[in-house]
């Protein structure tokens, strides 16, 4: 079915020389033997070579003190003193009985000591010296393996958040759910758990608006945030003025629904490898990958939901539901609390290939981008690679107008006009390039 087209002519052919001033004579671009473009084969990046973690710095400097209450003065056990410097492993301690704490072990840094009493107490986290911000605490320095004592803190009390969380479906409680307070940065200030009658309660927050957010413990239910939420930009801040109790800050989580189907090659009726991505307005995307027998089954919030069928297979085109190939022409699947949406099935058609050539007299990096256009529409684009500047591009079949272009690197002075097929600079002169 698919057929190559035949050649591209130039698209650009001109060397530039040395002492040419770029802005006056841009670098030239050129395709050949054929177009690009497509609905945009991802290009797979070099893997990275990650390096293993530089060993961590022992040394003989401690820094010790005493955690009470600001308000009575008693001593405060099991609060976590966690310090941060420039290494990658945080050193920390629990206080004991008395308040007390040492942190030993300590290269020669500067450390931001954190104190945590736990978001299931009234206490505010605080940093040395009485800051409940990261940003300005005062650092404490560790220099020839010395000991610092002294760097004591006096915890005071913050606002609360409590609530109840339910299944919506019967209002029964919802034991062990995770709770968390996340601030403006979307970073957890205080977390706990529910207890077995759904009831939790998080302490020691400073003054501020949080997201709250629930947890399921049970994968049949779905997380959320408060006020009946999927995401954190949509939910609705909890505002903490002093140590205020904020009460009722309730939950009741709803049930997962689920969107499946089967997902096969259209000419053949065979099983398509890839993987389905399935997107609503207000909550996160889910990608799961398709079965070896073409089966998928995507577990969702309530909502309205577009479904994406992304082939593997460089030889057969994605479209969306329901066999649609953008996603503004997609259908939307609407999924209640507890549905289970079967049938909505994709039959991948198979794509045309284009294959061609981009050349380009120039040494410097460069991206080359081949793009197939069907009037005010791109169909699709693919990255021609930079150094033979050759490009396989899938797309429907259809007649095409192919555009080339070239983005330097480095914010190189270096330009190139776009041409079309064949070697000429309007859309209205190129010559159509017909896939089948």
């Amino acid at each position: 079915d698919a057929q190559e087209s035949r050649g591209l002519g130039d698209v650009y052919k001109r060397q530039i020389a040395d002492d040419v001033d770029v802005d006056t004579a841009p670098a030239p671009a050129v395709v050949e033997d054929a177009p690009a473009s497509a609905s945009a084969p991802a290009l797979i990046p070099t893997p990275a070579v990650i390096p293993p973690p530089p060993p961590v710095p022992q040394g003989t400097g401690t820094i010790s003190g005493t955690v009470t209450r600001e308000d009575d003065g008693a001593p405060i056990s099991g609060v976590s003193v966690s310090l941060t410097g420039s290494g990658w492993v945080t050193p920390s301690a629990l206080t004991d009985a008395n308040g007390d704490y040492t942190v030993s072990g300590l290269a020669d840094d500067s450390y931001v000591v954190s104190f945590f009493a736990g978001g299931g107490t009234d206490l505010m986290r605080e940093y040395w010296q009485g800051v409940t911000d990261f940003s300005a605490a005062t650092p404490v320095a560790i220099t020839g393996g010395a000991s610092v004592t002294d760097i004591d803190a006096s915890l005071r009390a913050g606002g609360a958040i409590e609530g109840v969380v339910t299944r919506a479906q019967d209002g029964s409680p919802v034991a062990g759910a995770d709770v968390s307070a996340l601030n403006a940065n979307n970073e957890i200030v205080a977390s706990t758990q529910a207890d077995t009658a759904g009831e939790y309660r998080l302490g020691g927050l400073p003054a501020g608006a949080y997201r709250v957010r629930f947890g399921s413990p049970d994968p049949e239910l779905v997380s959320e945030y408060w006020s009946n939420a999927y995401s954190w930009d949509t939910a609705t801040p909890v505002t903490i003025t002093g140590a205020q109790a904020i009460m009722n800050v309730d939950a009741a989580l709803d049930s997962v629904g689920y969107i499946s189907g089967t997902v096969t090659k259209s000419a053949d009726g065979t099983p398509a490898f890839g993987s389905v991505m399935v997107s609503g307005v207000d909550r996160d995307m889910r990608v799961v990958s398709i079965n070896g027998d073409g089966s998928y089954r995507a577990a969702v919030a309530p909502g309205t939901y577009v479904v994406h069928f992304d082939a593997f297979d460089s030889g057969l085109l994605d479209e969306y539901w329901e066999d649609a190939a953008t996603e503004e022409a997609a259908t939307p699947v609407v999924v209640e609390s507890g549905d289970d949406i079967t049938g909505t099935d994709a039959q991948l058609d198979s794509a045309a290939t284009i294959t061609g050539t981009v050349t380009m007299v120039s040494s410097e990096g460069r991206e080359m981008l081949v793009e197939a256009w069907d009037g005010d529409e791109r169909v699709g684009y693919v990255i021609a690679d930079w150094q033979t500047g050759s490009y396989t591009l899938n797309i429907p079949a259809g007649t095409y107008i192919f555009k080339a272009s070239v983005i330097f690197y480095n914010d190189s002075p270096t330009t190139a006009k776009p041409q079309f097929y064949d070697g000429v600079e309007t859309a209205d002169l190129a010559t159509p390039v017909t896939a089948a």
